[in-house]
């Protein structure tokens, strides 16, 4: 099964995509908890999953991939 979650909007930073994944490390500021894609990319992994994301100037793409079985 693949997911892909895409917008058009100015992309990720680099010193932000490098930690993307790290639980409680947000760049969106207050009120926001910075779980959401710790969270996914744990439950994707534990259904033998990845998640990866491109990211550029025109927007960013995350895709998920997940086992039929």
């Amino acid at each position: 099964i693949e997911i892909i979650v895409a917008d058009s909007g100015s992309g990720i930073p680099p010193e932000v995509a490098e930690k993307i994944f790290d639980p409680l490390d947000t760049a969106k500021g207050d009120g926001h908890a910075g779980l959401g894609l710790s969270i996914v990319k744990s439950l994707t992994e534990s259904m033998q999953g990845s998640i990866i994301f491109k990211t550029g100037a025109t927007g960013t793409t995350f895709q998920i991939l997940l086992p039929t079985t």
